[in-house]
């Protein structure tokens, strides 16, 4: 039997194995003083060698040109990670400055911060929201976009949903003169079509991708059925795979297994590569069995993912990376090998930063943390297993923001206070992400509120304002009909602020929420 030809064909496979279609206030936190050093500051000599992108030095340095060739020198040497915090306090302290930054450096820069998940270490939806917001400074410096940036764009704002955006710059492509009809162009005004919905036109940029580059055609539609979880598209797909007779290839099918992944249908996932490995005779690659580990983890069965994880090791041909080592982690914290969790943790936090679902699956190991005598043992389980304290607090404290652990995320911070860490005001803003992720959860979010409004006088909009962010988010998700409650606050204590701009803001995050992209995915 021919692997391009498969009867009965790659949809029933699936099918037939489950996968057929389904119809009080923090006061403590502000004790003291209301002086921004008092607050949110510690001594320089502690501690300060943390990078995490949300514990950095606050104080403000005088932006000089310098600083800019220390951004495009930091961009043309890979520092993701400093560049784009860099560039953040350009932002901030001399917005004007940034018009000088050539098209390409910004290209670089989002490139850069869109693909780069390890580095940047943000989740893969809040990289789309800060690529479209360098994007937007620099065209709100009247610089012109390049051609590769241009296309960039088009992949973000489809997975953003924006198709009015989408089609205005692929309008901005036709208009400077560049080829419409660049591969790059056809894949990603398909993947946008796909996403929003539109199956016939996204199917005029499929036919014409695949003139000249079927194998880009066929991921591109797998990938985009993935990416908007569309079970009715991925059979449809796979029925138009068999019908054009077009073989059957890794990438195609870990892109297809994305999508089963997705939609928690675990067995069709195992069919679909069984039927790949043992009737078609393909090997296993590093891709496949990343998506086989992944749901394995998915359904607890820690112990076979290890085996896979081992597999690999053994294998000649195959190198892990940090993504599998993110996946061992997670399923030693299932077994709650703590000894085998801290020593792997140890070994990637050196180049990435934790993906958001190794935090969750740690915070869920080390068990919530509703007191400061269960914060003290966890301080003497990481010293003894060598783990800097500093980072795996931070780990921790975003792994409960995001099982909704409100108080657990309140003891992180007590401890932060009470220690002297230093830390941005943005970690304040995650005891209200942990009220968010607890309403999604069906649990009371009215201590957000509660919070947010006894936050004390004497900050500056610059300390509070991804708070007033995630506040905005709350309401506009929860309870849109009190959302002018918490505007008219905001406005009393910072009148200087555009609310429109930040309404705006909080639909860009609502709608990003919205993204279906997973944080185990490598951007494409």
């Amino acid at each position: 039997m021919k692997c391009m030809k498969h009867k009965p064909g790659l949809a029933d496979i699936v099918q037939s194995n489950g996968a057929a279609l389904m119809t009080g206030p923090l006061t403590r936190l502000y004790a003291g003083s209301n002086s921004r050093k008092r607050l949110f500051t510690m001594s320089s000599s502690r501690e300060s060698s943390f990078t995490q992108s949300s514990l950095h030095d606050t104080h403000t340095v005088p932006v000089t040109n310098n600083l800019l060739n220390q951004l495009i020198q930091l961009l043309s040497t890979n520092n993701d990670q400093q560049a784009y915090q860099l560039f953040l306090q350009i932002q901030r302290s001399s917005p004007s400055l940034l018009s000088c930054l050539p098209s390409t450096d910004y290209n670089t820069l989002i490139n850069s911060v869109f693909y780069s998940k390890s580095r940047i270490g943000h989740s893969n939806p809040s990289r789309l929201s800060q690529s479209v917001q360098i994007y937007n400074i620099m065209l709100s410096h009247n610089i012109q976009p390049i051609f590769s940036t241009l296309c960039l764009a088009i992949n973000i704002y489809g997975r953003l949903n924006q198709i009015d955006k989408v089609e205005s710059t692929y309008l901005d492509i036709r208009t400077k003169g560049y080829n419409t009809c660049h591969p790059s162009v056809l894949r990603y005004m398909c993947q946008a079509y796909i996403l929003s919905g539109n199956s016939p036109i996204a199917m005029m940029y499929f036919e014409l991708l695949g003139r000249t580059h079927p194998n880009m055609a066929f991921k591109t539609l797998a990938h985009a059925y993935a990416l908007k979880g569309d079970e009715l598209g991925i059979i449809s797909f796979l029925d138009h795979m068999d019908m054009a007779e077009y073989p059957l290839t890794s990438a195609i099918l870990v892109s297809i297994c994305k999508g089963y992944h997705q939609l928690r249908k675990y067995e069709a996932v195992f069919a679909l590569i069984n039927h790949f490995t043992l009737k078609c005779g393909k090997p296993m690659d590093f891709n496949l069995y990343r998506i086989m580990i992944q749901c394995r983890n998915d359904l607890k069965e820690y112990q076979t993912a290890l085996n896979l994880i081992q597999e690999m090791r053994e294998s000649t041909h195959i190198r892990l990376d940090t993504s599998i080592l993110h996946e061992e982690l997670v399923a030693f914290a299932g077994l709650r090998n703590t000894l085998k969790v801290w020593s792997i943790y140890r070994t990637i936090i050196p180049d990435s930063h934790l993906f958001v679902h190794a935090r969750v699956c740690l915070a869920r190991m080390v068990g919530p943390l509703h007191s400061q005598s269960t914060i003290f043992n966890l301080k003497k389980q990481l010293t003894a297993n060598q783990v800097g304290l500093n980072r795996a607090f931070y780990d921790l404290l975003r792994g409960y923001t995001e099982l909704g652990d409100v108080t657990s995320v309140k003891q992180i911070i007590y401890y932060f206070v009470d220690h002297n860490y230093d830390f941005s005001p943005s970690v304040y803003a995650q005891i209200v992400w942990a009220y968010i992720a607890l309403g999604k959860r069906g649990g009371c979010i009215d201590g957000a509120w509660e919070y947010v409004k006894h936050m004390p006088l004497g900050n500056t909009w610059e300390d509070e304002r991804m708070v007033w962010h995630g506040m905005v988010v709350c309401r506009l998700m929860f309870s849109p009909e009190k959302v002018d409650e918490v505007i008219n606050v905001l406005k009393l204590k910072f009148p200087h602020v555009d609310t429109n701009d930040v309404i705006d803001l909080a639909h860009v995050r609502i709608d990003r929420g919205r993204s279906r992209f997973n944080d185990r995915w490598d951007a494409e």
